[in-house]
């Protein structure tokens, strides 16, 4: 996440992010959910922290539970 290093990537890095963001969001909207838009970019950035830390630390990271917690909060609204 150095922006130096996403810059080098190009555009396709931020369009391939806004279009999970997008995706997220539609998703979100068609339950209803209250402010879809703050809630798309707001569990993209949890997605992207949990891959991130399994990523550096494989072993340790509790991968399944963490995805597991992260459903049941949305499964319960």
């Amino acid at each position: 996440m150095q922006r130096d290093v996403l810059q080098s990537l190009g555009p396709s890095v931020i369009q391939f992010t806004a279009a999970i963001v997008r995706t997220l969001e539609r998703y979100l909207e068609d339950v209803h959910w209250p402010d879809a838009a703050i809630e798309s970019r707001l569990l993209f950035a949890q997605i992207d922290w949990l891959f991130q830390h399994y990523v550096l630390d494989p072993e340790k990271f509790p991968l399944d539970d963490v995805i597991e917690r992260l459903i049941e909060r949305y499964r319960q609204a």
